[in-house]
């Protein structure tokens, strides 16, 4: 008798699980009803997850019924709450106009299926295509967010993906227009600066229009970036403004003569919101191996910077195989240097993947940074965590 009827704690569990399936039962009827387009997924091929309404209490079972407010807290309301709860009250980041930007967590799935149908031919695999797919299909969702000691732009700085589009290739419509006497199909472009939002729309701003980018240390000596520039032909070289003296005095002691930009000129507020003066450029077949998409360098430390160069097949096919669709919100912190491989890649791959980019410009926020974007996950080098540590030993003996 034991072993036959359930405790009550398993009773309640067991009613719980029935309801929940009479839910999905009724939830796999409506999609067979309205079939969705051939490029998205089905009820069937997502897992299954539910949550409670914020607003009513309610169960909400993904993928067609959950509301997201597009912030960094995880806030979920029913369609009905959505419709009439004022939202702004509960974002710890300011500048959304929230009733544009509910979404359903079915739309990522919907953007990353367009995007792996369209590029299923191995010939329109190019990072342009790819982030072009991506940027169009994520439009009102938020892409880049700067909450506390922003470089360029004010606190609490939201840019949507159509925002980042827009002002990114206004950027590179600017920068081949001050280049045009020498310009080529292809530009080598030089980025020197500390995380900011402005760093990212100048580098996809040149992944695009498929020029490569190359990413320069910010704390290599003067002895490394005359290595650096001297052995690369740069055409113009974005940095921050605090850096440009020092990068001036380098370059005059050269016979280069690369276009020096400052970083606080890439973006102001509205380049995110007029037209787009130009369009990202299409890599024939035949270039997709020999077209670099950018050139990574060691720092230097131990002998002139070597580069590892990754072209348009290489980094499209890290794109690819890096979307994914298990987190909503997907939430990425910008915060090691980008003059390295893995956070800029890591913000490449959360873009494809309809993610949101929280930028730390400052490692002395750390703590009150990461409480603010709520990351759904962190990837870091040991000194990332010694600076974590010791910030958590301040607060604790302050």
């Amino acid at each position: 008798a034991a072993g036959s009827r359930p405790d009550p704690t398993q009773a309640v569990l067991l009613k719980r699980a029935e309801a929940l399936q009479a839910k999905l039962d009724a939830l796999k009827e409506e999609d067979a009803a309205h079939p969705l387009p051939v490029a998205t997924a089905s009820v069937d091929d997502l897992q299954l997850r539910v949550f409670r309404c914020d607003g009513c209490r309610c169960d909400i079972i993904e993928p067609t019924a959950r509301f997201h407010a597009t912030c960094v807290s995880d806030y979920d309301l029913c369609a009905a709450c959505a419709a009439v709860t004022p939202l702004t009250a509960h974002l710890p980041v300011a500048g959304l106009d929230l009733p544009a930007y509910i979404e359903v967590t079915l739309s990522r799935i919907s953007v990353q299926a367009i995007i792996r149908t369209a590029t299923a031919d191995e010939a329109q695999r190019s990072v342009p295509a790819i982030l072009a797919l991506a940027f169009a299909g994520y439009g009102p969702r938020p892409c880049l967010m700067a909450h506390r000691d922003p470089l360029y732009l004010p606190p609490g700085s939201v840019l949507t993906y159509a925002e980042v589009y827009a002002a990114a290739l206004n950027f590179a419509a600017a920068l081949e227009e001050r280049l045009a006497p020498r310009a080529t199909a292809q530009l080598r472009i030089g980025i020197c600066g500390a995380n900011s939002i402005p760093w990212f729309i100048a580098d996809l701003g040149c992944l695009l229009r498929a020029h490569t980018v190359f990413p320069i240390h910010t704390d290599a000596r003067d002895a490394v970036l005359a290595a650096l520039l001297g052995s690369i032909a740069f055409d113009a070289l974005v940095v921050d403004d605090a850096r440009l003296p020092r990068l001036a005095a380098v370059i005059a002691s050269l016979d280069a003569s690369p276009v020096l930009l400052p970083m606080s000129a890439v973006y102001h507020p509205g380049h995110g919101k007029s037209d787009v003066r130009l369009m990202p450029r299409q890599v024939a077949a035949g270039e997709l191996e020999s077209s670099l998409v950018t050139v990574v360098h060691t720092s230097g430390s131990t002998g002139v910077p070597k580069g590892a160069p990754f072209s348009q097949t290489l980094w499209a096919r890290l794109l690819l195989d890096s979307m994914h669709a298990r987190h909503d919100p997907f939430v990425v912190l910008s915060k090691d240097p980008l003059a390295h491989i893995s956070d800029r890649e890591a913000v490449h791959c959360a873009l494809v993947s309809g993610g949101r980019v929280g930028v730390i410009s400052s490692k002395e926020t750390l703590f009150e940074n990461i409480l603010a974007y709520g990351p759904s996950t962190i990837s870091a080098t040991p000194r990332f965590w010694n600076a974590i540590f010791s910030d958590f030993h301040r607060e604790l003996f302050a």
